[in-house]
C-alpha cells in the first residue's frame, strides 16, 4: 500500500497507521486502499497470512522514468538534473521522511520474514523528515558543480513535487518495536551511496 492514504491533518506531527484518517484524494490512493480492504476480506474470509505495508516516499537505485509511473520521486528527477549538468529550482524545499530503496526492500522482507502474523498496516518510513534541499546542499559537497536554488517569484520549477503540500512523516514505531527493523540510511548515507 502507500501513505497516499492518509489524510494529515494541518497540525499532524507524524501519520500513524491505527490513529490518522485514511480518505484517499486520488485513483492512485482510492486503489491503494480498496486493495487494502479486498486482501483484508479475503484474509478473514480464507484464514490467510496479510501483511499490509504502507510505504512512504521511496527513492534510490533502479528508479526509472519508463513512462508507466505518473510520478518520478522528486529525488530522482535533481538526481538526473544533476548527471546532464541542469540546474535545480525548487519552489519549497520539500520535506517528508524520504526513504531510501535499499531500506524500503529490507523492511519489506523483515515484515514478510516475520515468524508472528501483524495486526492491520505497518508504515515502512524513514521515522524522520528530511527536505529535497537539504539533499541539494548535501549533493553540491559531492558534486561541486551541482546547482540549485528556491525558485524566485514568477520563476518556473524544474523539480515536480507531484502536490502543493508536503507530508508528515511516517509512525515508525511499530515497524521498530514489531518488526525489529530500523533503517540504514539517513540524508547522508543514502546522499553518498546514491551518488555512487
Amino acid at each position: 500500500s502507500s501513505a497516499s492514504v492518509y489524510v494529515p491533518q494541518d497540525d499532524a506531527r507524524e501519520l500513524h497507521q491505527r490513529t490518522t484518517r485514511t480518505k484517499p484524494a486520488s485513483v492512485y490512493a482510492i486503489a491503494k486502499v480498496a486493495a487494502e480492504q479486498v486482501a483484508g476480506r479475503l484474509a478473514a474470509r480464507h484464514r490467510l497470512d496479510l501483511r499490509v505495508a504502507r510505504l512512504g516516499s521511496v527513492f534510490g537505485p533502479w528508479e526509472r522514468d519508463g513512462g508507466v509511473r505518473d510520478t518520478v520521486s522528486a529525488i530522482f528527477q535533481v538526481m538526473q538534473a544533476a548527471a546532464a549538468g541542469r540546474d535545480v529550482v525548487l519552489t519549497r524545499p520539500g520535506r517528508r521522511d524520504w526513504i531510501y530503496a535499499p531500506d524500503a526492500a529490507a523492511a519489506v522482507a523483515a515484515l514478510l520474514l516475520r515468524d508472528a502474523p501483524c495486526e492491520g498496516a505497518i508504515n515502512i518510513g524513514l521515522g524522520a523528515e528530511w527536505s529535497v534541499a537539504d539533499w541539494c546542499t548535501r549533493l553540491v559537497l559531492i558534486r561541486p558543480e551541482f546547482r540549485w536554488r528556491i525558485a524566485r517569484p514568477g520563476e518556473p520549477a524544474t523539480i515536480d513535487f507531484h502536490g502543493p503540500h508536503d507530508r508528515p512523516a511516517l509512525a515508525t514505531r511499530r515497524l521498530a518495536s514489531e518488526i525489529g527493523f530500523t533503517p540504514r540510511f539517513g540524508l547522508d548515507a543514502a546522499c553518498d551511496h546514491y551518488s555512487r
